[in-house]
């Protein structure tokens, strides 16, 4: 083998070595902020679930919501969006959800700065040709409302979730 050769395998087994250890660090910070920001409280009690949600229903005391739940699915409260003119960076949204069938109350945040990263519209539903696909919000509709309660919905015979921006 050349010494030209060699020091281009040289380059590319360190590339490739590099690039394992960015992956395992990639996966290790995934793990660790799934872990920090996501929390499943199994066999809730009714109490603890409405501690939860009264907790952030006082912390905005009367601001309307930014949509409300109607006909078992989300309207963007026009009254709300444009009484809003909020100039606070928003930093995280926060979610709390209960499941009527096992109990479980969910608490999970996610960091504005990833949103931010989507481009478009946020779909905040998981079905397609649902809702999901007709509610038309984006990172900068909720910036321009600013801290408060972004939905809090009671689907069917499914639990319960508040969403809400700080």
């Amino acid at each position: 083998m050349t010494p030209s050769a060699k020091k281009w395998l040289y380059i590319a087994l360190g590339v490739f070595v590099t690039l394992i250890f960015l992956g395992i660090g990639a996966i290790y910070a995934t793990v660790t902020y799934v872990q920090n920001h996501f929390e499943v409280a199994q066999h809730s009690s009714e109490e603890d679930v409405a501690r939860a949600f009264d907790d952030v229903h006082k912390r905005f005391g009367d601001r309307p919501a930014f949509m409300e739940w109607k006909d078992d699915r989300p309207i963007v409260n026009e009254a709300a969006m444009k009484a809003s003119a909020s100039q606070t960076t928003l930093t995280t949204l926060h979610v709390v959800a209960y499941n009527d069938d096992d109990g479980n109350l969910v608490k999970m945040d996610i960091p504005f700065w990833l949103l931010r990263l989507k481009k478009g519209p946020i779909n905040l539903g998981a079905r397609t040709g649902d809702w999901s696909d007709r509610v038309k919000i984006t990172v900068e509709d909720l910036e321009r409302y600013g801290p408060g309660i972004i939905l809090e919905a009671s689907p069917r015979d499914r639990g319960r979730a508040l969403l809400w921006a700080e």
